[in-house]
């Protein structure tokens, strides 16, 4: 196992009800807003996926800082000027809002878009279904090994925050040393090192 198995974090939903799934509306659907930086003026809307049927089991929702949309993140402003500071590589920001299952709109989370993609799963040692092929070369993956002398050769500042390229997931990896700039804020069952996430 390379040392960076244990740098790297997935970040991912915590699989349990009361933990929101986002969508974007249907206003912000056409906006592209995971494939392209923003532009003034744009704001992103998002509800919970599961709200009706949330309702009709009486689950109440847990609203955290981080929130998620399929793989990608939106975080609160405070997280949002903790990742502002360390000027990563390919990262961008729309103002987001969330409105909740009371129809309570929050307005003070950011979507992270993250246009920087790293093919950095080695294809020796992770898991994965070699004839279950994507499109553009993509597979599923059950367990991650990062390719040591892929990342080896990317300046750090340019790897602290990446989606991992390649896989049919495009999972969000973040560094350790960026994550516990605001461990405190999040829990920790969100962030799944590396070396031990399972697909």
């Amino acid at each position: 196992m390379c040392n960076y198995d244990n740098e790297y974090y997935v970040l991912k939903k915590i699989d349990d009800d009361i933990y929101p799934s986002l969508t974007p509306l249907k206003e912000t659907t056409s906006i592209r807003f995971n494939r392209k930086m923003p532009e003034p003026g744009q704001i992103l809307k998002f509800k919970n996926r599961w709200k009706d049927d949330n309702e009709t089991a009486g689950i109440n929702e847990d609203i955290g800082s981080v929130l998620f949309n399929g793989v990608d993140i939106l975080v609160d402003e405070e997280i949002k000027e903790i990742l502002s500071t360390e000027s990563l590589h390919k990262v961008g920001y729309y103002p987001a809002i969330y409105i909740s299952d009371e129809d309570v709109w929050i307005e003070d989370y950011q979507f992270v878009t993250i246009l920087n993609r790293i093919d950095a799963w080695s294809r020796e040692k992770s898991s994965y279904d070699k004839e279950n092929v994507g499109i553009n070369n993509k597979y599923y993956l059950s367990k991650i090994v990062l390719d040591q002398s892929v990342l080896d050769k990317i300046p750090y500042e340019k790897r602290q925050l990446f989606k991992l390229d390649s896989s049919m997931v495009n999972l969000t990896l973040i560094h350790k040393d960026l994550l516990m700039k605001f461990s405190d804020r999040i829990d920790s069952r969100i962030a799944i090192p590396v070396a031990t996430y399972q697909g």
